[in-house]
C-alpha cells in the first residue's frame, strides 16, 4: 500500500451500519477492513446499531432506526453529501447496493472530479440502476452474473466475507445419523425455498431422517405471503418434524449456524453470487446449488454440486453431498474453503476497493475483469 493510497479519504454510503445486523452486517465488516487502508473513512448509513469501528471512521446516521421515513431521510442524505463531498472532505465515494445513493452523490462527485463507485450484486434492472451506473466512474460486483447491465465500466472484484471468523470452525468429516441441511437469507420466491422443501420431502420419503434449518425471514408483504405458502406446504407434506424455522440470525451467529450443517443449499431463480453460499464453504460446509454464479467457486466439483433447477436435481445433489466418504469429504471441503479464502475474504476485497479508487483517480481502468464485454454495450435487455 503506497503512502498515496493510505492518504485516501473515502465515503461509504450504505443502508445499515451495525455489527449485529442479520441483513447488512457486511457493511460494518467492510468499514473495519477499509479503515486501516485509508486516512479517513466516512460512513453515511440510513440505519445504525451497535458498532465497533476504528478511530478514523466517522459515522453519519440518517435516523431510520428512530422512525425517520425515506422522504425525510433524503434531504439529510443530500445535506451530508454536500458537506462531505462538496466541501472537499473526501477523495472518493462508494455507494453500497442502492443505486439511488450513487445518484445522490453524483452531482458533487462530478463537480469536484472525484471517483464515484457503485457496488451492486443482484439481478434487478431498475431505472435507478441504469442512471446510477451511468453516473458512476465504475460499477463493481462479485461475479459476472451478479451485475445485470451490460457496460464496459462494470468490474468483478469478488465478495468480501468474514473468512477469519467463518474458517475458525473445524471441518466435520462424517455426516451424522440425522443429516442437517440449511438455507439462509431473505425468504422470497427468488430464493426457491419451495423447491428446497420438495427435495427434502423426497429424501424423507426414501427414509433419510433429514432436518432442514431455515435461517431468515420475509421482508415485503409478498414475501410474507410466500412464506405462508411454504409453511402450508410443509404441513401438507407432513414435514413439520423435519423443518426448523430459526428466524433472522445476527451476523455473529452465522458461523455456528453453518458449522452445524452437513450441507448448505444456495438456491436462486436468477443467477448472482450470494454471499451465503460462500460463507457456508468458508465455514467448512458443502454446498449444493443451481446458481451458475457459483461455478468458479466450486471449480472441479461443479459437476457434483451445481445442479439443474428442479426438486429432483436438488435431491440428487444432496444425496451425493451426504454420501461422500469422510476422507473425500474432508479433502473436498478443504479445497473449496481455501478457494473462498483466497478469492472472497473481506480483507482482500478492501484492498481491491482501494485499487479501484486509485485507478480512477489516476484516470486509468481498474485492474480487474469486466463484468460484461464492452462489445455488448447497446444491446437490448
Amino acid at each position: 500500500m503506497s503512502e498515496g493510497e493510505r492518504g485516501l479519504r473515502l465515503l461509504l454510503i450504505t443502508q445499515e451500519l451495525a455489527a449485529d445486523s442479520s441483513n447488512m452486517g457486511v457493511a460494518h465488516l467492510w468499514a473495519n477492513e477499509l479503515a486501516p487502508l485509508v486516512k479517513r473513512l466516512h460512513v453515511i448509513a440510513a440505519t445504525t446499531g451497535a458498532m465497533d469501528l476504528p478511530h478514523n471512521v466517522t459515522v453519519h446516521a440518517l435516523g431510520k432506526e428512530q422512525g425517520r421515513g425515506r422522504v425525510s431521510r433524503w434531504p439529510s442524505l443530500l445535506a451530508r453529501c454536500h458537506r462531505l463531498i462538496g466541501r472537499g472532505r473526501v477523495d472518493g465515494v462508494l455507494a453500497h447496493m442502492v443505486p439511488a445513493y450513487a445518484i445522490a452523490a453524483a452531482p458533487w462527485c462530478l463537480a469536484r472530479r472525484i471517483p464515484l463507485v457503485l457496488w451492486y450484486t443482484s439481478h434487478g434492472r431498475t431505472r435507478a440502476l441504469r442512471v446510477g451506473a451511468g453516473l458512476a466512474g465504475a460499477a463493481i460486483t462479485a461475479s459476472p452474473e451478479s451485475f445485470p447491465l451490460t457496460t464496459p465500466r462494470a468490474f468483478v472484484v469478488g465478495h468480501g466475507i468474514d473468512t477469519d471468523r467463518l474458517a475458525a470452525a473445524p471441518i466435520r468429516a462424517a455426516v451424522g445419523e440425522s443429516p442437517v441441511i440449511g438455507v439462509a437469507g431473505r425468504i422470497t420466491p427468488l430464493k426457491g425455498l419451495a423447491t428446497v422443501v420438495e427435495a427434502v420431502a423426497q429424501l424423507r420419503d426414501e427414509g433419510a431422517p433429514v432436518e432442514l434449518r431455515i435461517a431468515g425471514e420475509p421482508f415485503y408483504p409478498s414475501d410474507h405471503d410466500y412464506f405462508g405458502g411454504i409453511q402450508k406446504r410443509v404441513r401438507e407434506l407432513e414435514l413439520t418434524d423435519h423443518v426448523t424455522y430459526m428466524g433472522a440470525l445476527p451476523s455473529a451467529s452465522m458461523p455456528d449456524f453453518y458449522a452445524d450443517l452437513d450441507t448448505f443449499i444456495a438456491w436462486r431463480s436468477l443467477p448472482a453470487l450470494d454471499k451465503t453460499g460462500l460463507e457456508a464453504l468458508a465455514a467448512g460446509t458443502l454446498l449444493v446449488t443451481n446458481n451458475v454464479a457459483y461455478r468458479s467457486a466450486l471449480g472441479p466439483f461443479a459437476g457434483d454440486f451445481l445442479v439443474a433447477s428442479s426438486a429432483e436435481a436438488l435431491a440428487d445433489g444432496l444425496r451425493r453431498a451426504l454420501a461422500l466418504h469422510p476422507s473425500r469429504r474432508t479433502s473436498t471441503i478443504s479445497q473449496l474453503r481455501q478457494a473462498v479464502l483466497d478469492d472472497h475474504a473481506a480483507s482482500s476485497l478492501a484492498g481491491r476497493l482501494v485499487e479501484v479508487f486509485t485507478a480512477l483517480r489516476e484516470r486509468r481502468e481498474p485492474p480487474f475483469p469486466r463484468a460484461a464485454p464492452a462489445a455488448k454495450v447497446g444491446e437490448r435487455d
